[in-house]
């Protein structure tokens, strides 16, 4: 009989040593994809930045090449910021985590649950920022429109 405990023991061990590398594994993978996304972000966020310093210096107005350039630019870093947070509307911390075939009445063990927290607050942060991104786009948008 104790032998028996002994295997069964040793078996739950495994079990919950694959269980948090799995996790790990699929914790990683999801914060990858937010790392790649919030790279691009910043690279779009200088852009942002340039552009806005260019819209409020007090220097001669812009000329109508350099007004269509700053135009072209308040779309495209529109678009690509849409763009970023569709890839992140398709990171889905649960089914990361748990997968995609999950068993609702099965509890979620709490390394699961950390890891399902973890992403989810990297991925609010990153939505934020973006939606921060936006908000300046638009008060660009509306300095363009005062410019013409």
């Amino acid at each position: 009989m104790a032998s028996v405990l002994v295997v069964y023991a040793i078996i739950e061990q495994d079990r919950q040593v694959n269980l948090k590398r799995i996790t790990r594994r699929a914790e990683h993978e999801a914060m990858e994809q937010i790392r790649v996304v919030h790279s691009q972000h910043k690279a779009i966020q200088q852009d942002i930045r340039a552009l806005r310093q260019l819209l409020t210096t007090d220097s001669a107005p812009l000329e109508d090449k350099e007004w269509k350039r700053c135009d072209y630019l308040v779309v495209q870093c529109n678009e690509l910021l849409t763009r970023l947070l569709e890839r992140l509307d398709a990171i889905r911390p649960t089914a990361s985590i748990l997968g995609e075939t999950v068993d609702i009445s099965a509890p979620i063990q709490p390394l699961q649950s950390a890891a399902i927290h973890q992403i989810r607050k990297k991925k609010k942060k990153v939505i934020r920022d973006i939606d921060r991104d936006f908000e300046e786009l638009h008060s660009c948008r509306h300095l363009l429109a005062q410019g013409e």
